[in-house]
């Protein structure tokens, strides 16, 4: 429960652009006080790979509209089942209160197709700025894959991604605060 981001992509092109997205991307959370972003090149472990493999071998699938933020679903794809071949991302802890943000794109079956599979990044319990620069890595990233033809989905419970309105984004905030408090309560009470 709390304020959430969720996105995904795919785009196609070369390892040299994927790397060009990630170093600005890095840049722009340097120049925003996000001194230690990790660069991801290559799987980790086995595990590291077959987590890949699932991930990019399942599509969201909108389920139902919730208070205007979709609900996923998430359901195999139809077509033969895809290997990712390369990964390439980056992660960086945005602020303690707020989840890991992690932009990870993997190479389905070595033609150049990189995807970033449906992720999300919670930021209820930190500040709006943090909310706020997320957004702003996003939409560089979204105008980096679409300039290729790619496609960058986001979908942002707080409606900030689209809006830029920093008032909405406080008070959906707020009322997502005040829910939980109420839930907080009425636990308590039993």
């Amino acid at each position: 429960m709390g304020v959430t981001i969720h996105y995904r992509g795919v785009v196609c092109c070369d390892e040299e652009y994927v790397s060009k997205i990630l170093m600005q991307v890095g840049e722009i959370l340097r120049e925003n006080g996000i001194g230690s972003p990790k660069l991801l090149d290559g799987f980790d472990s086995d595990e590291d790979f077959k987590k890949a493999r699932a991930l990019v071998n399942l599509k969201p699938v909108p389920s139902w509209v919730q208070k205007g933020s979709f609900v996923y679903t998430f359901k195999p794809n139809a077509r033969a089942p895809r290997t990712p071949t390369k990964k390439k991302g980056i992660r960086a802890d945005i602020h303690p209160a707020c989840e890991t943000l992690e932009i990870t794109f993997y190479e389905l079956d070595g033609e150049e197709v990189w995807q970033v599979p449906y992720t999300f990044v919670k930021t209820q319990f930190a500040p709006p700025s943090a909310h706020v620069l997320i957004c702003e890595v996003l939409r560089f990233v979204e105008v980096m894959v679409t300039c290729k033809g790619g496609d960058f989905l986001v979908n942002d419970e707080a409606d900030y991604y689209y809006t830029k309105d920093l008032e909405k984004l406080k008070e959906s905030f707020g009322r997502v605060d005040l829910l939980i408090g109420r839930i907080i309560s009425a636990l308590s009470m039993v």
